[in-house]
């Protein structure tokens, strides 16, 4: 019963551990003395070990149908029709920056063929840098990306600071006014 509480898919378990959790329960079902102790008298060691025998079941059957599989001649052309089926066929890497280069039938007046000129006046080809160097770069860019966090915080705490201040100073104003006599 604690095996049953455990295993949850049992298409995951190998054929060999099936067979022994089979086992198993069977060794539990055929102890009476404890089954008639239990509150649902064995109903759920029945039930799993129908799940279990299932699942030996349905695998012979799929070993059956592979085996009759296997034996099927097939033909060069079926061979290769399942191959380049079987294949992806082959995509192009992406290259960065290849596309910013070419140019499409675009008037030269046009604001789109002024920004493709400056484009491709800025884009500068890529360098092969190695892996130190590379990672001091990363090292440099993570301070500036922090030292703008921090002057970012800095400028929200003091608009929060100078709030807060004039919210202070607007209630302070009112309560001077109710201390007077008159």
């Amino acid at each position: 019963m604690a095996e049953s509480s455990k295993v949850e898919d049992l298409g995951k378990l190998s054929m060999i551990e099936l067979k022994d959790i089979l086992h198993r329960e069977n060794e539990l079902l055929k102890n009476s003395k404890l089954i008639n102790k239990l509150p649902d008298k064995g109903e759920s060691i029945k039930l799993f070990r129908a799940r279990v025998e299932k699942e030996i079941e349905f695998r012979d059957e799929l070993g059956e149908i592979e085996e009759s599989f296997s034996n099927l001649p097939l033909g060069d052309k079926h061979e290769q029709k399942l191959y380049c089926m079987e294949t992806a066929p082959r995509k192009e890497r992406y290259k960065p920056f290849a596309t910013l280069n070419k140019t499409l039938e675009v008037p030269p007046e046009s604001n789109a063929f002024k920004l493709m000129e400056d484009c491709s006046r800025t884009n500068k080809p890529v360098q092969m840098i190695n892996l130190p160097e590379s990672i001091e770069i990363l090292k440099e860019q993570d301070e500036k990306v922090k030292e703008e966090q921090m002057r970012a915080r800095e400028k929200r705490l003091i608009e929060k600071l100078l709030a807060d201040a004039a919210k202070y100073d607007s209630s302070s104003e009112y309560e001077d006014d109710t201390d007077t006599e008159y």
